[in-house]
């Protein structure tokens, strides 16, 4: 009898059913041999699973690294059931292709989650809802008949033929089914299973067993009895390099620090070398370097060429008391204070982060150069990586370093593929993400937590610290964060990111400062209130010719137009011709001028995108038509956009105005801009200050004869209102999934309360409940992020975690999960439309109307009513006129709002058609011009 046999009673089982036991058969008889038959009937189900669920489709070759990549077959198994089929294919490949000894607890390991695998096969598409665990008491000591020989696997394409009939039904099932299935999450792993993920751990990154790790390591004690350590890894010199104890609970990490001195200090004695110390408990890493550093936190184990290139590093790096920076590098005395100050918080003040602020056109780039080249002469760092949020600053950033430093080895992910020898690393934030979990040597990855001894990151703001973070925390690095942004408008996040005392950079050097000592020009701002951007246009408030304007062009089928226009709408899909004039106008008028008055200096105008940027230029050419040339479009979306910024950059040459979207802001040097016009909204203050930055370089000579003292900065959108004063602490910013999670955690804390304890109520927040379980069920546990928190994935992956939320819980949930759920979802559109429900419903819950929430939901409803010819839309009316009519709402509403989101979500795609512009010629007018001399 086998824990396997439950499956012989379904024919549809047999073939993979025949496989599994023969694996737990061979058990007493070979541990090696069970784990490869485990190995091959996980296989074998797989490729089942493939032939007959019409959910899963084979996008390549049906080699099982592909089958259990697919994100369908992931959404469909949970990532706790892929964590186990991971682990069974790494340990049967092991088992197959190294001669690493597989232990008789790894093959059981490999069973049970096997085990728990068909099981869940059962469940779904067989049918069988009984409650199954797995019996170790079942594995004999003593080697069973084997039924027959293990089958071979067939392809998928052979299964498919065979299984046709199947899949409509099948599939059917397993969509009814799989959501009441219950698997026991890996949270609950005892600490001998626990201690087999760590030995998973150490596989990947590089410590094999036998050859450059020993497991349980035999020492004579203090007492001469011997004592067994739970792992030592081996460095090529034969001579342990680090040991690793395994601790069951964050609790015990304090008796296993001193147990683990204890050990490290019988290996210094025994081999003339103290070795790291790792503690992990298979959720949290911590290491310990004494005497050299502070014990901390880390997001994995060192690989073994990343342990030998730290160890070999500490006693070769030399004092920094009395560094000399190159000059050549560092030409400015502020740029070399930079360097010294964050030369002095790593060593004489231990740390580990260090925030650099800069006046934007001071030279942070050069800077970082310098800061680099002292810390790899003196030791201090070897392999660096230099992050950027945009392509065009690290292209830029990569050609400044290969041009001071030429002797530096440059590459970027994808370059580096191939190419072991790099030490030099330039990427942005995202393609560096996906390369932690994609880019590998061999079949480790690439960029584990010890490959980096320096991050440098440029223009570091809240955003980047809040979405970024976790990129950051997995490289167990020196940080350090370069921004623009003046040091009394960075958030308190950002600094206490750095361990910072909030207003308090570790170097700062103000713009002020620069303009005083001659290094910078300053700014005049003038903030332009224009009307329609300020109020929108209101119907009421037009002529008569231009209410009928408006009409023609706003009302639907019905005769029906909104009574106003949000400012919003103007330059994303309304463009408004007149407001264009008003801000051309001002420009033409006040911008600085050179030719004794003759000639509008050098302007960049921000556009919002390029659709925005091209309505512009068209009124500039009706306007001033005698001006052929002065103005052009340069953005990414034209040919030839490089040649078209070498010209703008010429002195003397037109065009005098540069209409730009994302590629202006930043990446450019030219000397003789005099004017900046921001007609859009700017993201983020970090690239507010850099797109200001445009504008400070010095020009000699440039304004008949005198040197450049100002530049002026014309605001039309609120840019200076928004960015002078710090960035609140709870603006995070989530994707449109991120966004639903966090409302439906606010949600469901709410529900809690007494007033709400309604049948209808209740079974809400339990479907919310239920969703924020399955969503963090979905996060794949081998990405480098999500490990970063598995503990706490691990536990909301239950929804019976999600019984009594507290205060602390619902911060968790809004903040630091809601930010992982940003992989959970790929329809935008959907994913929008659940967070404008979910806001609505919890405006209901906290007592505040939703006006301007329910306008847009009914907005939706009308513009779905309007696609009525459409059969997907016709299915579902009731629906899409309880939407278009929807009535003001109260918690006994919520259920419906709920079931309107279900239906009606998979339609909003039909809602997302290319953006056409409108344009409208309404009379705008300028509210108000304040001029301010930047202090």
């Amino acid at each position: 009898m086998t824990n396997f046999d439950f499956l012989l009673s379904d024919p549809q089982f047999t073939a993979f059913a025949q496989a599994a036991i023969v694996a737990e058969q061979v058990l007493s008889i070979d541990a090696a041999s069970c784990a490869l038959n485990c190995r091959r009937a996980m296989e074998f189900a797989v490729k089942w699973m493939y032939s007959v669920d019409e959910s899963l489709n084979m996008s390549g070759e049906d080699s099982l690294m592909c089958l259990l990549g697919a994100q369908d077959f992931q959404d469909i198994v949970g990532e706790d059931n892929w964590q186990r089929l991971d682990y069974i294919r790494r340990t049967g490949n092991n088992a197959a292709h190294s001669d690493e000894i597989i232990t008789r607890e790894q093959a059981i390991l490999c069973l049970e989650n096997l085990f728990i695998f068909m099981d869940f096969i059962a469940y779904c598409y067989g049918g069988h809802s009984e409650k199954r665990t797995f019996n170790p008491a079942l594995l004999s000591q003593s080697a069973q008949p084997v039924i027959a020989p293990a089958p071979d696997v067939p392809s998928v394409g052979t299964m498919l033929k065979d299984n046709a009939a199947l899949r409509s039904s099948l599939t059917a099932r397993r969509s009814a089914q799989q959501n009441a299935y219950v698997s026991m999450p890996l949270k609950n792993a005892g600490f001998e299973t626990r201690k087999l993920y760590i030995d998973a751990m150490l596989s990947d990154a590089g410590w094999k067993r036998s050859r450059s790790r020993i497991d349980n390591f035999k020492l004579n004690g203090p007492d001469g009895k011997p004592i067994y350590i739970d792992y030592v890894l081996m460095g090529r010199d034969k001579r342990p390099v680090a040991l690793v104890e395994a601790r069951s609970t964050c609790e015990s990490f304090s008796n296993g620090r001193q147990q683990a001195a204890m050990y490290a200090d019988l290996i210094e004695k025994r081999f003339d070398r103290r070795p790291v110390i790792f503690l992990t408990n298979g959720f949290e890493t911590r290491l310990v370097n004494e005497p050299y550093e502070h014990e901390r936190r880390i997001s994995s184990i060192y690989s073994r060429q990343d342990l030998a290139r730290m160890v070999n590093m500490f006693p070769r790096r030399s004092s920094m008391a009395k560094i000399k920076v190159n000059q050549a590098l560092a030409d400015r005395p502020y740029q070399r204070g930079a360097v010294l100050s964050v030369c002095r918080a790593f060593s004489r003040e231990n740390r580990r982060r260090a925030l650099v602020t800069m006046a934007p056109g001071a030279g942070k780039t050069r800077t970082a150069i310098a800061l680099t080249d002292v810390l790899t002469r003196y030791k201090w760092a070897k392999r660096v990586l230099f992050l950027s949020d945009r392509e065009t600053l690290v292209t830029q950033a990569e050609r400044m370093f290969s041009a001071l430093l030429p002797k530096a080895h440059i590459a970027n992910p994808a370059s580096v593929k191939g190419d072991l020898s790099a030490e030099y690393i330039f990427s942005t934030y995202k393609s560096m993400s996906e390369a932690i979990d994609t880019v590998t040597d061999a079949s480790s990855p690439r960029f584990t937590c010890g490959y980096f001894d320096l991050i440098l990151c440029d223009e570091m703001h809240h955003t980047v610290c809040s979405r970024y973070r976790d990129l950051l925390s997995h490289f167990d690095a020196r940080i350090v964060g370069l921004t623009s942004i003046p040091d009394h408008m960075i958030d308190k996040r950002t600094y206490d990111f750095f361990a910072l005392e909030n207003g308090k950079p570790t170097f700062s050097y103000a713009l002020s400062q620069a303009v005083e000592d001659g290094y910078l020009v300053n700014y005049v701002a003038i903030n332009a209130k224009l009307k329609f951007m300020e109020n929108g246009i209101v119907y009421d408030e037009l002529t008569e010719r231009e209410k009928l304007e408006y009409r023609e062009i706003f009302s639907n089928e019905r005769g029906e137009f909104p009574l106003q226009i949000s400012p919003d709408m103007l330059t994303r899909r309304i463009f408004n011709d007149d407001t264009v004039c008003e801000v051309l106008r001002l420009v033409m008028e006040q911008g600085l001028r050179t030719d004794n008055g003759k000639t509008l200096g050098k302007t960049i105008l921000f556009a919002r995108n390029h659709e925005h940027a091209e309505s512009i230029l068209e009124v500039f050419r009706r306007e001033y038509p005698h001006l052929p040339g002065y103005a052009s479009v340069i953005d990414s979306s034209i040919a030839s956009a490089q040649a078209a910024i070498d010209e703008f950059s010429r002195p003397d040459t037109l065009p005098r105005i540069a209409i730009s979207a994302d590629t202006l802001d930043a990446g450019i040097d030219i000397p003789e801009i005099l004017n900046l016009v921001f007609f859009c909204e700017v993201e983020n203050e970090a690239k507010f200050w850099q797109m200001i930055g445009r504008g400070t370089r010095l020009c000699p000579g440039l304004i008949d004869g005198k040197d450049k003292q100002k530049f002026h900065v014309f605001d039309f959108c609120g840019n200076f209102a928004r960015f002078k004063r710090p960035v609140s602490n709870s603006e995070i910013p989530l994707s449109p999934a991120g966004l639903s999670f966090s409302l439906q955690a606010q949600i469901a804390c709410r529900l809690q309360h007494l007033s709400f304890q309604t049948e209808p109520l209740r079974m809400l927040r339990e479907e919310i409940v239920r969703d924020m379980a399955k969503t963090m069920q979905k996060l794949p546990r081998k990405s480098f992020d999500v490990r970063l928190h598995i503990e706490v994935v691990e536990a909301f992956s239950r929804e019976d975690r999600y019984a009594s939320l507290s205060k602390s819980d619902e911060r968790l949930l809004t903040r630091e999960l809601a930010l992982l759920a940003d992989r959970t979802g790929s329809d935008i559109c959907a994913l929008r439309f659940d967070a404008l429900i979910y806001r609505v419903m919890l405006c209901v819950l906290k007592g505040i109307s939703p006006p301007s929430a329910l306008a847009a939901l009914r907005h939706i409803g009308n513009r779905l009513s309007a696609m009525g010819n459409l059969d997907k839309v016709r299915e579902k009316a009731d629906s899409v006129l309880q939407l278009a009519n929807l009535p003001a709402v109260d918690s006994s509403s919520l259920p419906l709002l709920e079931s309107l989101r279900k239906e009606l979500r998979t339609l909003l795609h039909l809602l997302d058609t290319p953006s056409q512009r409108t344009i409208t010629d309404f009379d705008d007018s300028i509210l108000s011009v304040e001029y301010t001399e930047n202090p």
